[in-house]
């Protein structure tokens, strides 16, 4: 059965390349690996291990199916993004390289789950119900807190739990942004900052209606001075660097995909008008908190 669930996710993902050969680099094997899972680099070639061990996790229900697939997700951000060909210069690298995976990795297993056919089989929930959806998906994150997120806040390497946490929910938010757009070829700066910032209040709404915030974050988290401008602007540099004369790292995705799992790395602008309409919308609601 975990087997099965492992080789549709990764068969789903690569049903996004339209010409088989573009996805042959996408490649894991099973081994004894003390870490549930890691990208590894023999020679030029990359590829994810994931650990045996993982047979002990029990993928009866819905939430635990999805918590490996944020896992895989994760990896496959890595993988793809070619991180293991550059060499972290400091401790703030591999902050930006872990972030990045956190959040290019939702959307990876977002689009994994709402298009893999394959995956999809495997569940009994409809997530065509983006309520359903969202509170099996965030039960999912609560295992990734507890079993993962909270394990990495001893490390430097990783964001505290809470920012993790953060950056993940950011991300799901980011994909429904971006998935509404291009289903209804709303494409425009004005439209991306209305449908952003609804995602932005539906999901953080959705989440105080479940009452999942304090499951989700834990109060008196040792903080790190964390420049999330800063680390979102190394994003672009590293993965710059990255891609040197190529236009994308991630190659051959069908259209839909390629909108979604977007890796130009152009200069980054951020949407002022999205954050702008966000914070409107949280002052209106009286929530005292800003973007």
């Amino acid at each position: 059965m975990h087997n099965q669930l492992i080789n549709n996710i990764f068969n789903d993902f690569k049903d996004f390349f339209p010409n088989r050969k573009d996805s042959k680099f996408i490649k894991y094997r099973l081994d004894s690996s003390s870490k549930p899972m890691k990208v590894v680099r023999t020679g030029s070639k990359s590829y994810i291990v994931i650990s045996n061990d993982i047979s002990y996790v029990d993928i009866s229900s819905d939430v635990s199916k999805i918590y490996i697939l944020f896992m895989i997700g994760h990896e496959l951000a890595h993988l793809v993004n070619k991180h293991l060909e550059y060499n972290d210069k400091n401790q703030f690298d591999s902050q930006t390289l872990e972030m990045w995976a956190d959040y290019f990795g939702v959307k990876i297993s977002m689009s994994i789950l709402q298009n893999g056919t394959r995956f999809n089989k495997m569940l009994n929930s409809n997530f065509n119900d983006v309520n359903i959806g969202l509170e099996i998906i965030f039960n999912a994150l609560c295992m990734m807190k507890n079993n993962i997120y909270m394990n990495t806040n001893s490390s430097n390497k990783y964001l505290n739990s809470n920012d993790r946490m953060s950056t993940v929910i950011a991300a799901i938010a980011a994909f429904l942004t971006r998935k509404e757009m291009i289903v209804n070829f709303k494409m425009s700066e004005a439209q991306h900052a209305k449908i952003g910032s609804d995602w932005g209040i539906a999901i953080n709404r959705k989440l105080y209606d479940l009452e999942m915030i304090n499951k989700l974050y834990t109060v008196g988290t040792t903080e790190k001075d964390t420049d999330i401008k800063a680390l979102v602007q190394n994003v672009f540099y590293i993965h710059n660097y990255l891609k040197q004369k190529n236009r994308q790292l991630l190659k051959g995705l069908d259209l839909q995909h390629s909108y979604i799992l977007d890796t130009s790395y152009e200069m980054h602008k951020p949407n002022q008008k999205m954050i702008d309409e966000f914070n409107k919308k949280l002052d209106n609601l009286g929530w005292n908190i800003k973007l």
